[in-house]
Order: C-alpha cells, then sequence, then structure tokens
C-alpha cells in the first residue's frame, strides 16, 4: 500500500485544481442479473517524471511498531491537474457469484498514459478472483481527459474502486411453451411460410423454413391463428398450464389442392437445344393419359404414331425402336402395358420427365432417335405417404416410410389388373366367347418397384428394383383346351452410391436386368410350346460433374455392359435349337455382346449471353464371334441470350444404334450387329420466348440425314435373311426433317395447357418395282419413298384447368395425316387390273405411289372432383379417351367378297378400323 498511501496523503495535503466526479453506482449489463456496482472517485494522482525519474517518488520506509512499513509522504507536484473521467465502463457482476451472495469492493491502481487512456491496471486488494477479473476488463475500457503538468499532457498513476453488490434474487415469472409445426391439410405437406400470430406476443412470429415453431407464452387461454400463402387462415384456441409444453399439429387448407398448385422452378439451366420438361399435374392429369406419365410424350412436338392410343412414340421420323426410355438411367424395354394400357411405372414413383426428341446428352447414347427420361422423386424424410388408387381396368398402390433414427427411406409400389376376371364374368354371362367350352380373352398386367434409400456419412446408397408383366391371349376355361398367349415380362435392379466428392458429386453403380418377350402356347394350363427371345443384362457404370465457377461445368462417365441373348423355340419339353440350330437372326440369335462407353460434356459459358455445351461420346460394340465397332460420337450445342426473354440456340452432333425392328426386342438388339451399326447425323435450330407470366414460347427446325440405315420389319427382316442370305448389305439411306411450334403455359394460377403443332417428312431409299398397266413388273428402280411411319402434320393442344369448389375439367385435342399405306406396318396401296375379256385384280401400286391413310382426329375430356379432409386427399375421376368416338382407318382390305348392299363379285375396298374408346373411371386417395 505504499504507493497509494502516498497518493492518500497527497491528496489530503495538496486540494485537487479540478473537483472529481462523485463516486456512480452501475446496473450489470443486460446479460447479466443486476448487480450493484460502484467505483471510488479518484484521488489525487502523482505525476509520473519525466522519462528520467521513477513512475513516482519514494523515500526510506521507516519500520512500524508491528513491523510492517510505515508510508513516507510526498509533495504532489504544484500545477498538476489531475485526470477526469471521460468515458465510463461499468462492470458486470460474475454470474458463477449470483447465488452466493457475495460483495466487495476490488482496489485498483491505473497507469493513465498522456492521451488519457489506460496503459495498465494493477490490483492492490480483491474478495476474489472472479471479482478481480471483472473489475480488470471493466478498467481496461475507461477513458478519461489526461492529468496536466504547467498545461502540459502527463501520465499519472491513480487508484480506482469497484464496489460489487451481489443482485437480489429473481423470481422466474410464470411460464409455458407451445411447440409444433404447421403443415398443409390433406397432403400433411410442410409450409415453409407460415406465420403465428398471439395477442400475448408483441409481433407475429414465423416459422421455421421445416414449418415447426416454440412460443413462450404465460399460463392461460390464447388464440393463436396461423396464416400462410396461398393457404386459407385458421385460427386455434389453447390453455396452457404453468411449465406446461404443449405439442400441436396446425393444417392449413390450401386455396387449391395438390396437383394444381403453382409450382416453383428451381432447375437447372436448359442447355440442350430441344428438350420438354414435364413435373406434377402436368404429368398425372393431362385428358385422355389416364394418369400415366409417360403417355403424355405422345402429345409433346416431334411425336407422331403407330395408331392412334399405340403408346409407342416414332420420334422425328425414326423407327419406335431408336428411342429409348429410362428410369433415371436405367434402360427399360417398354414405357406401357400391352402398348394400350398404363405406364409400367406408378405414377407417384416419379417426380418428372424429361423428353429430349434430338440431341440428347452425352449420357444417352447407342440411339438413333429421341430419348424419354422418367425421374424418380426423392424419398421424403419428414412424414409417412401412402396413396391406394383403383379404376376400371387395375388397381394400384404407392407406400413411402422414412426412419429418421437411421437414415433409411423404403418406398413399395405396384399395380396389378383385374382384366382377366372382368373378361371372365364377361364370358360367363354369354358376352365374350360364343360357347361356354371356348377358352376365355385374357388380357393380364402388373408391374412393381422398391426402393431403400440409406444416408451413409455424406453420401446415399439406394437399391431401386422395377419390373413388369403382360400377357395378352387366350386363357383356359375348362380343361383339355389349347390356349395361347403373348408375354413380355422384364426386370431390373439398380444399386447406386452417390457421394461428394472433389468439390463436386460422384455416382456409380451396377444394373442387372433380365427381358422375356415371346408367343406361348398351353395345354390343359400347362405350357406345351414356346418361341422367345431371352435376354440378360448386366451393366456397370461412374459418373462425375463438378461446377467450375459459374463458366465451367463439367460432367464424364463411362459404362460396361454385358448382354447374353437367345432364343428359346420348344415343343413340349423339346428344344428345337440345340445342336446349333437355324442361322436365322430371327429364330437362332444366339449372341454374348460387350458393349462400352466413355463420355463427357461440359457446360461453357464464354460470355453473359453465350452458353457453350460441347460433348464426346465414344462407345464400343462387340458381338461375340463377330466385328468390333468403334463408334466416336461429337455433339454440341450453343444458346445465345437475345434478351431477357429471347433465346436463340442450335447444335449438331453424330450417333450411332444397333439395327432396329419396329419395337426394342430382347436379343435383336445384340444379334442385329452382324449387320454393322446404323449412322445419322443431327442438325438443330431454333429459338425460345418466355415471357414474366410464365407462358413459353418455341420453335423448333431439324435436318436429320441417316448415312446408314438398318431398319427392318419382322417380314422383311426374315424374307432377306432367308432370300439373300445375312451378309448381304441390307442397309439403305435417308433423312427426315421438319419444325416444331410450341406455346405452352406451365403449371401455376390453377391451370396449365400447350399447344404443339409438327410437320415432318421422312424418307428412305429403297429398291422397288415399276408396273405396266396390266400389272405386270417392268423394272426395279431405287430412289427415295416416304418413310413408313410418317404423319406429316401432327397437332395437339391440352388444357386443364381447375374450378372453385375443387372441381377440374380439361380436353384434348389431336389431330394428324395418315401414315403412307405402304404395307409395311399396314396394307398396300392398291389398284384394279382387268383385261378385256372381264378379269380383274387388286394390284398394289408403285412404292412411290401409295395413297396416305385418312387425317385422323380426336377429343379426350378429363372431369375430375377433389375432397381434403385433415390428414388425406381423396379424388374421383373420369378419364375418357376419345370422347368423340371417332374411328381411326390402320389400313384398307381390298375384297370382292359380298356385303349386304354389294354386287357380288364387284372390286370395293373396305377400311379396317378399331373402335378405340376408352372411359376410365376411378378413385385415389393420398395420405
Amino acid at each position: 500500500m505504499f504507493s497509494l498511501s502516498i497518493l492518500l496523503v497527497a491528496l489530503a495535503q495538496t486540494p485537487s485544481p479540478a473537483a472529481p466526479p462523485s463516486p456512480d453506482t452501475r446496473n450489470a449489463a443486460p446479460a447479466q442479473s443486476p448487480a450493484s456496482v460502484t467505483q471510488d472517485t479518484p484521488g489525487a494522482p502523482s505525476a509520473t517524471p519525466p522519462a528520467s525519474a521513477p513512475d513516482d517518488a519514494t523515500a526510506s520506509e521507516p519500520a512500524t511498531e508491528d513491523g510492517g512499513e510505515r508510508p513516507v509522504e510526498q509533495e504532489v507536484p504544484a500545477g498538476l491537474v489531475p485526470p477526469s473521467l471521460r468515458v465510463d465502463a461499468p462492470a458486470v457482476y460474475p454470474a458463477e457469484l449470483q447465488e452466493s451472495g457475495l460483495n466487495g469492493e476490488v482496489l485498483l491502481i491505473l497507469l493513465v498514459d498522456a492521451e488519457g487512456n489506460v496503459e495498465d491496471v494493477a490490483i492492490e486488494a480483491s474478495p476474489h478472483p472472479a471479482l478481480s477479473d471483472a473489475a480488470v476488463e471493466a478498467a481496461r475500457q475507461l477513458a478519461f481527459a489526461p492529468a496536466t503538468l504547467d498545461g502540459e499532457p502527463v501520465a499519472v498513476r491513480i487508484p480506482f474502486t469497484y464496489f460489487f453488490r451481489a443482485p437480489p434474487p429473481v423470481e422466474a415469472p410464470d411460464i409455458a411453451v407451445l411447440h409444433g409445426r404447421v403443415r398443409a391439410q390433406g397432403t400433411r405437406a410442410v409450409i415453409p411460410d407460415a406465420v403465428l400470430h398471439v395477442e400475448a406476443l408483441p409481433e407475429p412470429v414465423p416459422a421455421e423454413p421445416d414449418g415447426t415453431f416454440s412460443l413462450t407464452l404465460p399460463p392461460g387461454e390464447h388464440r393463436v391463428c396461423v396464416t400462410a400463402m396461398s393457404h386459407a387462415r385458421r385460427c386455434f384456441d389453447e390453455v396452457l398450464q404453468t411449465d406446461q409444453s404443449l405439442e400441436v399439429r396446425y393444417a392449413l387448407l390450401p386455396d387449391v389442392v395438390s396437383p394444381y398448385e403453382t409450382v416453383v422452378r428451381g432447375e437447372r439451366e436448359r442447355v440442350e437445344v430441344s428438350s420438354v420438361r414435364l413435373r406434377g399435374a402436368e404429368l398425372r392429369e393431362v385428358p385422355g393419359t389416364m394418369g400415366d406419365p409417360f403417355r403424355v410424350v405422345m402429345l409433346m412436338p416431334g411425336v407422331a404414331s403407330i395408331g392412334s392410343g399405340l403408346a409407342y412414340p416414332v420420334v422425328r421420323g425414326t423407327q419406335p425402336a431408336a428411342t429409348g426410355y429410362f428410369i433415371d438411367g436405367v434402360r427399360v424395354p417398354a414405357l406401357f402395358h400391352m402398348a394400350l394400357g398404363p405406364s409400367i411405372v406408378h405414377p407417384e414413383f416419379l417426380d418428372g420427365i424429361n423428353f429430349y426428341p434430338g440431341a440428347p446428352p452425352a449420357r444417352f447414347g447407342r440411339l438413333l432417335g429421341g430419348v424419354v427420361e422418367g425421374r424418380v422423386s426423392r424419398p421424403r424424410e419428414d412424414r409417412v405417404r401412402a396413396v391406394a388408387s383403383i379404376d376400371l381396368i387395375n388397381a394400384g398402390a404407392y407406400l413411402e416410410v422414412p426412419i429418421e433414427q437411421t437414415g433409411t427411406s423404403i418406398t413399395l409400389a405396384g399395380r396389378y389388373s383385374y382384366t382377366g376376371w372382368l373378361l371372365a364374368a364377361a364370358a360367363s354371362a354369354g358376352i365374350a366367347q360364343m360357347s361356354p367350352n371356348d377358352p376365355g380373352a385374357q388380357a393380364d398386367f402388373s408391374d412393381y418397384q422398391a426402393r431403400v434409400e440409406q444416408r451413409i456419412g455424406t453420401g446415399r446408397l439406394r437399391l431401386l428394383a422395377f419390373g413388369a408383366s403382360d400377357v395378352v391371349g387366350t386363357r383356359a376355361t375348362g380343361d383339355n383346351q389349347f390356349t395361347g398367349s403373348l408375354r413380355q415380362i422384364f426386370h431390373r435392379a439398380d444399386l447406386r452410391w452417390t457421394q461428394p466428392l472433389a468439390d463436386g458429386e460422384f455416382r456409380a453403380g451396377v444394373t442387372g436386368g433380365s427381358d422375356v418377350t415371346g408367343m406361348f402356347a398351353q395345354e390343359n394350363r400347362q405350357d406345351v410350346g414356346e418361341f422367345s427371345a431371352n435376354q440378360v443384362n448386366v451393366n456397370v457404370y461412374a459418373a462425375w460433374q463438378r461446377s467450375f465457377s459459374e463458366q465451367l461445368g463439367l460432367e464424364v462417365g463411362g459404362e460396361l455392359e454385358h448382354r447374353r441373348a437367345a432364343t428359346r423355340v420348344r415343343a413340349g419339353p423339346v428344344d428345337l435349337l440345340e445342336g446349333g440350330g437355324s442361322d436365322d437372326v430371327i429364330l437362332n440369335p444366339q449372341a454374348l455382346g460387350n458393349f462400352g462407353s466413355l463420355w463427357g460434356e461440359a457446360i461453357w459459358k464464354p460470355a453473359d449471353r453465350w452458353t457453350v455445351t460441347p460433348g464426346l461420346r465414344l462407345d464400343t460394340y462387340k458381338l461375340l464371334g463377330g466385328g468390333l465397332f468403334l463408334a466416336p460420337e461429337p455433339r454440341a450445342a450453343v444458346r445465345y441470350k437475345l434478351s431477357e426473354n429471347w433465346t436463340l440456340k442450335g447444335g449438331a452432333g453424330l450417333f450411332h444404334q444397333q439395327p432396329t425392328v419396329l419395337i426394342a426386342i430382347p436379343v435383336v438388339d445384340v444379334a442385329g450387329l452382324n449387320y454393322g451399326l446404323q449412322q445419322g447425323l443431327q442438325f438443330a435450330a431454333g429459338a425460345e420466348w418466355k415471357g414474366n407470366s410464365g407462358l413459353e414460347l418455341s420453335a423448333d427446325v431439324y435436318f436429320n440425314p441417316l448415312v446408314r440405315s438398318v431398319e427392318f420389319s419382322l417380314n422383311r427382316l426374315m424374307e432377306n435373311s432367308r432370300r439373300r442370305g445375312r451378309d448381304d448389305d441390307l442397309s439403305t439411306t435417308g433423312q427426315s426433317y421438319g419444325f416444331e411450334l410450341m406455346a405452352r403455359h406451365p403449371l401455376g394460377n390453377n391451370w396449365f395447357g400447350w399447344v404443339s403443332y409438327s410437320y415432318n417428312r421422312s424418307t428412305r431409299v429403297e429398291r422397288f418395282a415399276r408396273y405396266a398397266e396390266d400389272g405386270a413388273p417392268t423394272e426395279i428402280v431405287e430412289g427415295p419413298v416416304d418413310f413408313a411411319f410418317q404423319q406429316q402434320h401432327v397437332l395437339n393442344a391440352a388444357l386443364s384447368y381447375q374450378l372453385p369448389g375443387r372441381w377440374t375439367l380439361g380436353a384434348t385435342f389431336h389431330v394428324n395425316t395418315g401414315r403412307p399405306e405402304s404395307g409395311e406396318i399396314s396394307s398396300r396401296t392398291s389398284r384394279v387390273v382387268g383385261d378385256p375379256a372381264g378379269n380383274w385384280a387388286w394390284m398394289p401400286v408403285e412404292r412411290d405411289r401409295v395413297d396416305a391413310l385418312p387425317t385422323f382426329w380426336r377429343i379426350d375430356a378429363r372431369v375430375a372432383k377433389d375432397w381434403v379432409f385433415e390428414n388425406w386427399t381423396l379424388q374421383a375421376y373420369l378419364d375418357f379417351f376419345n370422347v368423340s368416338f371417332r374411328n381411326e382407318v390402320l389400313g384398307y382390305r381390298y375384297t370382292s367378297e359380298y356385303r349386304p348392299g354389294r354386287t357380288t363379285g364387284a372390286p370395293y375396298k373396305e377400311p379396317l378400323q378399331i373402335p378405340l374408346f376408352v372411359p376410365m373411371l376411378g378413385l385415389k386417395g393420398a395420405y
């Protein structure tokens, strides 16, 4: 206390030139409980001598009687003006001492420099280290008007005291907690923008993005009102007790029930030249599609059809088999049951569809036509979801269960038709068969899907398995009956790992599958004959993608595939092809094929308005015992943003595929490599306009020359392979060109719709005969002829709107000009040839002079009603395909047979048409 004593004595002997401030009493900082903290008034300081002198003068210190030190008084220099407090810094009572009730004072010695800042703090006395720390921390924040000596600022040491008083105990108020989650009524979907209004709270409280909330309220009665965009306001009355924690679930009724709510689209920027992306109600609510997503593709620009209702898309003048179908990257042989039925995947299993009519991304290969890709929905992790549906021909179910504790999600779905039961009932009523002893008609289909997804660290492991079965023919209704059926069955299992890697995303997996397509004969309900194509596939793949910057992104990948194919021809237990069998590519394509690919695609933005997407794909095709084919496929797409609304686009690419036979048939995909590869170029350009209201306009023009085409009908393949030998070159050339227009209003504001028009010309170079007037062949010529699948003009218009009262009305209008009557998939145009004697006959016209089948149009309609309950929804619908009751002419029957009202023996042609009117009444409930 030596220096302090000197200062105190000096203060007592020397009046201060300036009156010091009186002691202050301070409260604690807001983060702490209140405490009484005061500080002592600084006494008259001792001046710090010049640099050559010590900080404070000292004198000899004689001993006191008790052996302690006695201070020696020292004069304070004349002209010294002490510092004055300029910036206060109250100390905070330590939180750890509040329960102890400790009071006390901490005496400090402060070194205040010539600028008035606290340069050093020394502790002279303190009752507790925590109080010392609080006092020192506060003192360092003090600021003074500096002391002066003869008018010059000087550094001085001064005493400074903090007095600490423990805060009185604060009684906790009576409170209660109300917490829970806000969800949509019916669907139980999370509402991310919900706001809760309670009178006891000064301001509304927004819920968290996942819909959860927690409110601290006084006990008693409270009215909680919840609001959210696009949902009706709803209020709830709650009674809370002291210290109660009440969990609640609030459900708001949407203004518009799913699936007609506005969809917020956060998809990546488009880089393809031609593509259409569909989701939500655009997949499941289009009139005439019976609620099946893939049927919507038949209404897209650039798509023609084999026949009305037959769901095999003919894309830009190619065979149906030239278009690839994919479920989340896994290729499948078909999209629909029995070509006329629903799609092979439950609608709830799909989140969206990407349709590329031309120049698809580099990850798709071995195709000359378009690509239809169904995107599997991501598993929900917030709730159990279940959907059940039933209509006139099938029933389906969908169940999704997340297991939060383990990070697992399990999804199961499937559908089963009961058309067989209906046909059997019709047969028993005498409607479907002439005699009770006749076999009954059979048209059965089923499908299944299963997914298990597991989070492991930052990655995900997913097992996806799905398959479908179709059986069409006759079924036994009694003993000793001979029946036959056509079956198409396939299965797929895909195990995939997805993992962040090197600032990008890596995925790898293995896919296995089997395909069976064929005709089967049964006697007494036992298989006695078979003619089937069988194939087993194993595919391993890996890919990695990364965005290096806003200007550059890259995706690379590769895959290896092994196919084992065989044709079975059996009569009873005897395999007719054992020992080698025939060389016919249809009857005995015993084949092993290996396929490999490497591909890469970049997204490069050299300037703000430009997007360039170069790609390269390299495919290898190897038929065991045959040749090795190497197929490089450079591709490029360019987009230029002309303005905020307009975009210009263009692209080109080289493409290859194995020979095709109308639709994808197992075995032929491998054995057809004997005839080499098909090769084609694709060129496309166009423009897009997107308005602020969401309206989209697009125009595309394309030219696709076929450098080498090997497209077979079954008849031509068997005839050529037998007559000319499989070593003959069965290839040809051709081209397709046209343009497509589309105006589209995507899902939003309670409606969606589009209008599309496609103009297509497609030709192939063929050899055909010229005939004389009497029908005798005169020569064989070669030249371009209209492709068998060409539909020159196709117009589609679709509109669906949800009315008040949760009624939905929609209609689709379709019109197409007829295909050529070329004889390849229909009849051949014929003319009457006669002689002077009056003899006549129908003779086919020359191939380049065939007629076109008549133009066909139809109207589809849909009406639906939705009901919303607290936790589930119900929809009843009537979807009517061809409500216009129009018949499409698929060909003609040239005959002279007698018909009522006709002269016997007179030539006439009779239209072949199938009345296809499908009213589909159904119910769908979703939890």
